[in-house]
């Protein structure tokens, strides 16, 4: 128990939570992932957490609530490594390629999940506007992270100057999706390194 005191002065007991909320949301996450927001009952989150929906609705107020701290969590936390790769100093077309390299070796695999961004963004009609706007945010910072690599290419040379590298970090984000995608029909990993090629090619003339 913990003491508290409320607006009025007065102390009183709370009891701690008896759970822990990072497992919740990873648990959380992995339900929506598999089955997306609107395959995903209340009752699958009471499942797949061990939470009973008193403590669930009381901790998120809702299913939204539940959904929005869940990308949020996916955001900063699942997507971290690959992020990483497209942060990495010296910033170029290297780190664009590296990002899609490992993006098609998890999209070949059998065990393949396409991204929870971009399944919320099929998906994103009807939508709650703050599942909207927290999406659109996440996924315009990787667009952001694609231009960044873009622009030291093109100071470097590596790009020609006539290319429009907003369009070019546009054109990446739409075969990121389309990866995304295509990994739900069992592609081979030969077969999205040819397009990988042919994107980069693409990006160099």
């Amino acid at each position: 128990m913990a003491l508290v005191v409320n607006f009025r002065g007065q102390e009183k007991m709370t009891r701690p939570k008896e759970y822990n909320l990072e497992k919740v949301l990873e648990a959380s996450t992995r339900v929506f992932w598999e089955k997306g927001y609107r395959g995903t009952s209340m009752n699958d989150l009471v499942q797949a957490t061990g939470l009973n929906k008193h403590s669930m609705y009381k901790e998120f107020s809702s299913k939204d609530g539940l959904f929005l701290s869940c990308l949020d969590h996916y955001a900063k936390e699942t997507t971290k490594e690959q992020s990483g790769i497209l942060k990495k100093n010296p910033l170029g077309v290297q780190n664009i390629e590296l990002y899609f390299r490992h993006t098609i070796k998890s999209a070949s695999s059998s065990k393949f999940n396409p991204c929870l961004l971009i399944n919320t963004a099929i998906e994103i009609e009807g939508l709650d506007t703050a599942i909207n706007d927290l999406t659109h945010k996440y996924l315009s910072l990787q667009e952001r992270s694609f231009y960044n690599c873009l622009e030291a290419a093109q100071k470097n040379g590596k790009i020609p100057k006539h290319k429009d590298i907003k369009m070019l970090a546009k054109y990446l984000m739409c075969f990121l999706e389309g990866i995304n995608v295509m990994g739900k029909t069992g592609p081979t990993k030969k077969s999205l390194e040819s397009l990988l090629n042919e994107v980069l090619s693409h990006i160099a003339k």
